[in-house]
């Protein structure tokens, strides 16, 4: 390419293109973002650290990504002490004295960098590496520090916990275990602190090596996995109960069932019979990989004051009461708690459309609604949520609608084979006639509660689609009108199977 342009027509270029990587040359200084003051730029950086505790960080995360941004960046970000606080630490099978050296050394560099800001600290081995009594005694030491505790271990790494001394818990608040195959006992009975546990691939006889303060806990939440080949989950479900009964005051309680979804009706899991009344109780969380119901799991359980509940079916669609129960009897009976719902959350859910108007008119305080009906067939799930918005949509506003105080209302579109404005006309019913009531009521006053709980946009309609059905986005606000972008809210999905 030299060859093609004399010598001094290319020297005239190379000066041209020096000039102006000059005049178009960037001076950090003078970005606009570092005119903010330095507290502020700090407490936008905090903000980059998950609010969930138990969301496991990367390198690809804060503090590190901010520190390879620019020079004043990193200079913020390495003496910003709160940036400093979830050291993770990954133990592979490779060479030991490699291992050592880089453990201490990220630890190292987050205590001092962290100045006294408390730790949440994440542990991870992979493979059946040695531990050497140098790995446990560097993590013992950064153990009195620790807020939180993410940890992924196998048999060999047990042993720390095993060695664990009192005063190591004394600032624990919260702990993640994914275990394997626990040995020994973990005595946690002694933290004072500790509000929230997390236990992941959890067997039924694994519930056995945990000694937890019960009484102070608060959140729970546990995943159970089945027994070998065992065709159902009893004996998970019952561990489960068990040690549910012994925490009297939670206020969240979480579960996943893992199974294979057995269709076979008489696989419904029977859990043991025992009560308990969980006064505290606000939000509760159900994933069910297998054929069961809700009310079997929760059998005996009362919830006095719960807002929140969902249920979400993996392989199968779920079903609330069991196939012996009158739904209609039911409703009072064993589920009379979802009358005092603020939200509901049912991801492919199966009963019949007189079962789900009798749902919908027993909880009138609901204010947040997702539901997704339908079938599984083959590799996806169809919606089938016809009976849904047609409950849902309000056609006398002169008579009191079903489910009065609804301002959040999550649909999944289906791709019908009727034209794409039939369609979408469907969807906007829902959304334009919802809004308008709720406006109008907020407006003139008739209900005092109603008006006063509502915020400056009165009905959100949350529309999920799959992207073969993205095209009627359009559609649908096109169908509700000149109130489409404060009611509408697409959201995209790559499969309603996901939607867990």
């Amino acid at each position: 390419m030299i060859g093609l342009y004399p010598m001094g027509e290319l020297q005239e270029i190379c000066q041209k293109l020096s000039n102006l990587q000059i005049d178009s040359g960037i001076d950090e200084e003078a970005l606009p973002i570092h005119s903010l003051p330095v507290e502020i730029l700090c407490r936008i950086f905090r903000m980059c650290i998950p609010d969930n505790p138990f969301k496991r960080h990367t390198q690809h995360s804060a503090p590190l990504l901010l520190s390879r941004v620019c020079r004043y960046w990193k200079e913020i970000a390495w003496n910003e002490a709160t940036l400093w606080t979830r050291p993770r630490v990954a133990l592979s099978s490779g060479s030991i004295y490699s291992e050592l050296r880089l453990l201490r050394s990220t630890l190292e560099v987050y205590r001092k960098r962290s100045k006294d800001a408390d730790f949440d600290l994440c542990v991870k081995t992979s493979g059946f590496n040695i531990i050497l009594q140098g790995d446990l005694q560097t993590l013992a030491d950064t153990f009195p520090r620790c807020r939180g505790l993410w940890v992924s271990c196998h048999d060999a790494f047990w042993l720390l916990f095993n060695e664990l001394r009192p005063v190591m818990l004394d600032q624990l608040e919260y702990i993640f275990i994914k275990i394997h195959s626990p040995s020994g006992v973990l005595h946690l009975r002694n933290a004072p602190r500790l509000r929230a546990v997390r236990l992941h691939s959890v067997h039924p006889w694994c519930l056995e090596v945990f000694t937890l303060p019960y009484t102070q806990l608060l959140y729970f939440s546990c995943i159970m996995g089945r027994i070998g080949l065992s065709p159902t989950l009893s004996p998970a479900v019952d561990g489960w109960r068990s040690l549910l009964v012994k925490c009297p005051n939670l206020r969240v309680i979480e579960a996943y069932f893992q199974g294979y979804g057995s269709t076979d009706r008489s696989s419904l899991i029977r859990s043991s019979i025992m009560s308990a009344k969980f006064d505290h109780v606000r939000k509760i969380i159900i994933r069910m990989g297998f054929r069961t119901d809700l009310a079997t799991i929760l059998s005996g359980f009362s919830f006095p004051i719960i807002e929140e509940l969902h249920v979400i079916a993996t392989s199968h669609p779920v079903c609330l009461l069991p196939p012996t129960v009158s739904f209609f009897e039911g409703l009072n009976t064993t589920l009379s708690y979802v009358s005092r719902l603020t939200s509901l959350r049912l991801i492919r859910v199966s009963f019949g459309s007189s079962e789900l108007q009798a749902l919908l008119q027993t909880m009138p305080l609901i204010t947040s609604l997702d539901i997704m009906l339908g079938v599984f067939h083959h590799a996806s799930f169809e919606i089938e949520d016809e009976n849904l918005r047609c409950l849902l949509t309000i056609h006398d506003f002169e008579l009191h609608p079903v489910i009065p105080r609804l301002r959040h209302l999550r649909l999944y579109l289906k791709v019908y084979d009727i034209s794409q404005d039939d369609n979408a006309a469907q969807y906007a019913i829902v959304a334009h006639s919802r809004y308008r009531w709720m406006s109008k009521h907020a407006n003139t006053g008739e209900n005092p509660q109603i008006s006063k709980a509502l915020p400056s946009y009165p009905f959100r309609l949350y529309l999920k689609y799959e992207p073969n059905g993205k095209d009627i986005i359009p559609a649908v606000a096109r169908a509700i009108g000149s109130t489409a972008f404060p009611v509408l809210w697409p959201e995209h999905s790559h499969c309603f199977l996901k939607e867990q």
